[in-house]
């Protein structure tokens, strides 16, 4: 049966649909072409709940009896599955609950036991714990059920036979500091657009970062989808904007480009060459035929190859 439905826009070019199912398997179907794309499957137990982490993240949260909450991106695929990126461990009971804070970028969980934890995703820890006011089972007035997120009032709302509200800023008490996220290895690229008058940095382990030429201060982040390990581990060789200057094409060392929006982070193709060998160069370039214009993306392979 199914158990949980999400769609989510910012994933491919119409959107995505998830749909977690009593078995365990979450499938990642495509709401334009109608057809399923892939099943991720290592849930061992129902899943009960979904929970799309931001643009900033890249990743879906899922959860379900079997505890552990579960992160992967759902269009990142390695051997026809999906990666998972990272697991929280903590629940002592079947987690009913995911929602996620954007502007605070924290993740809330609530489980059967009435237990509300806090999770930094940054970090991946749990940063705050909320027990039920109440161990009597009959006590509905101090045992969470539900838990939503109001993303305008930045308030976590707790409901039993009442509502409660939370200020979020009173739970997560890290610095704002503590949100900036500095590259940990070798920059790659460095360009700047223009037409948003910002900066793009991005490393080789794929982290992108939006810089503004003003103040220096980082506007936002996010890391690349994984890309098939080949002869070794994926780095990032070549990049450059779109002729509109709205999207971002990056190359890497195996022969794979990828076009993203960087104001959001999601990707948009990603296209792979028929050998692996390490792209020098990446662009795009338009032509007119008639009253038509075509716009094709290019890459420049290190044997010689132009593509």
């Amino acid at each position: 049966w199914v158990t949980t439905l999400m769609f989510l826009p910012d994933v491919g070019l119409a959107g995505t649909i998830i749909a977690a199912a009593s078995n365990g398997h979450v499938c990642v179907v495509s709401f334009e072409q109608r057809r399923v794309f892939h099943y991720y499957i290592q849930h061992r137990l129902s899943v009960k709940s979904l929970a799309w982490c931001g643009r900033q993240n890249n990743m879906l949260a899922s959860a379900g009896l079997d505890r552990d909450i579960h992160l992967w991106r759902p269009v990142a695929i390695r051997n026809g599955r999906p990666i998972l990126a990272g697991t929280l461990t903590g629940h002592g009971a079947g987690v009913t609950s995911l929602v996620f804070h954007e502007k605070r970028d924290v993740l809330f969980s609530l489980d059967s036991h009435c237990v509300t934890l806090v999770w930094d995703l940054s970090s991946r820890t749990c940063v705050t714990k909320l027990s039920p006011l109440t161990q009597n089972p009959f006590d509905i007035s101090g045992r969470t059920k539900i838990i939503m997120v109001n993303q305008q009032t930045r308030h976590l709302i707790t409901a039993t036979n009442h509502l409660k509200f939370w200020g979020v800023r009173a739970l997560d008490l890290r610095d704002l500091s503590e949100k900036f996220v500095h590259h940990s290895s070798e920059i790659i690229l460095a360009l700047y657009n223009d037409v948003f008058d910002l900066v793009v940095t991005g490393d080789k382990k794929g982290l992108i970062s939006l810089w503004n030429i003003k103040t220096g201060a980082q506007i936002f982040k996010f890391y690349c989808e994984e890309v098939q390990e080949t002869f070794g581990p994926p780095v990032m060789s070549a990049a450059s904007f779109c002729i509109s200057q709205r999207r971002l094409i990056l190359g890497w060392n195996q022969g794979t480009v990828q076009v993203y929006n960087f104001s959001n982070g999601t990707i948009l193709r990603n296209l792979m060459t028929d050998s692996a060998v390490k792209v020098t160069a990446v662009g795009q370039y338009e032509f007119q035929r008639s009253r038509e214009v075509h716009r094709y993306f290019t890459a420049a392979l290190e044997d010689g190859l132009l593509l």
